[in-house]
């Protein structure tokens, strides 16, 4: 009983301490982070039929590194589809490193990979007109046929600063689908390869 009684002073003391580091941690990352949050738009077009996709996005920077999250809406119907996450590493970013001597002021150049995954997805107006052409008198309603699909992708890109928070952003990458559920009997590839490209708007607060 002695030996705990000794033990609790020290116990508190140490829990007391410990609050304090955390604190102090959690604030001066609030503190780090305040101005590195952000929102974007964006469309991307790709190789897997859907067609022309809307992603709204919110973002977040800690160094070269960038890591965004963003939801996929299809042009066609205005259909909300699924999400995708992006990780980025700028090579021009800023940060005075020796590779930022090659890049002009306020241009960044990055490296991405970006994972989407789409439930319900509708083939694309583009899509569309193909399978009708291909198919000719086929009894399928393509109008109504609907995928659930993942795609990756990793590919390069570059920010271009139109002003102290604004910034235009355009991508190219390499990317490969599977598709786990949808008709089959089309033309549309179920798995395949194609590249991608996004252009859009990003506003950092």
């Amino acid at each position: 009983m002695k030996t705990n009684k000794s033990n609790l002073p020290v116990n508190k003391i140490i829990a007391l301490i410990v609050s304090i580091v955390l604190f102090t941690h959690i604030t001066t990352f609030s503190q780090n982070v305040k101005n590195k949050f952000g929102i974007g738009f964006s469309s991307t077009v790709g190789g897997c039929g859907y067609g022309t996709m809307y992603n709204p996005s919110i973002h977040f920077y800690n160094g070269p590194f960038k890591m965004e999250l963003s939801a996929t809406i299809q042009k066609r119907k205005m259909n909300m589809v699924g999400a995708q996450f992006t990780f980025e590493y700028a090579i021009f970013d800023g940060c005075n490193r020796a590779a930022d001597k090659l890049a002009f002021q306020g241009y960044q150049l990055f490296m991405f990979t970006a994972t989407n995954y789409n439930q319900g997805a509708y083939l694309g107006n583009k899509q569309l007109k193909l399978e009708k052409r291909v198919a000719g008198d086929a009894s399928l309603n393509f109008e109504a046929l609907r995928y659930n699909s993942l795609d990756a992708t990793v590919g390069f890109g570059s920010r271009i600063q139109l002003s102290k928070k604004v910034k235009w952003i355009n991508t190219i990458g390499f990317s490969g689908w599977q598709t786990f559920k949808g008709e089959k009997s089309t033309y549309r590839e179920y798995a395949s390869f194609a590249l991608k490209l996004r252009s859009g708007l990003t506003y950092d607060f």
